[in-house]
């Protein structure tokens, strides 16, 4: 199943749900904008949201813009490691001279071994849900394990579907390639951000 099919026929009519309080998950962003001195230099718009395939990044480049942000662990969506490359050049060749890349997404360099491999989500009264880890040398087989009550009944939901196991140091290979200096390079909670800024 391919990460598309596994957002469209199960994540996706949850998703809200797990990733949190969304006001408390934009507040956190905007302090993180404030705190690295990302805002908006003269265009009319702070921010343009683009619903797309983030493949085809190359053809907004009339917009030129001065920002890009892929966060939230998108990247590892990417079919393999010449499409997270070819992504990374693309967004280098539409931004501004000294535009900013963000990206963050989670650490997979280290594997997950016997049972922490499966790794609670979040849960509340009617909905419980685990996501189970299986690694490969390029992959991460990925099964969202989702229970929810029911008519009092606890009914078991599961799908898997395949992340790209990219790595830091391969992420910042990539950006310096494509003619990025890095501003910075962290990893809080197995979560890597990376702001790159055109050279």
């Amino acid at each position: 199943m391919t990460a598309k099919e596994h957002y469209d026929n199960h994540l996706g009519s949850f998703y809200s749900w797990s990733t949190g309080d969304f006001e408390r998950n934009m507040d956190s962003f905007k302090s993180f904008c404030v705190d690295n001195e990302i805002k908006p230099n003269d265009s009319k718009y702070a921010i343009e949201v683009i619903n797309e395939d983030i493949r085809l990044v190359s053809t907004y480049s009339g917009l030129h813009p001065d920002l890009i942000v892929c966060c939230g662990d998108t990247l590892p969506h990417l079919d393999s490691f010449a499409e997270v490359r070819r992504l990374i050049k693309d967004c280098s060749d539409i931004l501004n001279s000294k535009g900013k890349l963000i990206l963050t997404f989670r650490d997979y360099s280290t594997e997950l071994v016997d049972t922490n491999r499966f790794v609670p989500v979040k849960s509340d009264s009617k909905r419980i849900l685990t996501c189970f880890l299986e690694y490969s040398a390029d992959k991460i087989r990925v099964t969202d394990l989702l229970h929810e009550l029911e008519n009092n009944k606890w009914v078991q939901k599961v799908s898997s579907y395949y992340k790209t196991r990219i790595t830091k140091d391969l992420v910042i290979g990539f950006l310096k390639d494509s003619g990025f200096d890095i501003i910075m390079d962290k990893v809080v909670n197995r979560i890597i951000t990376i702001i790159g800024q055109k050279n």
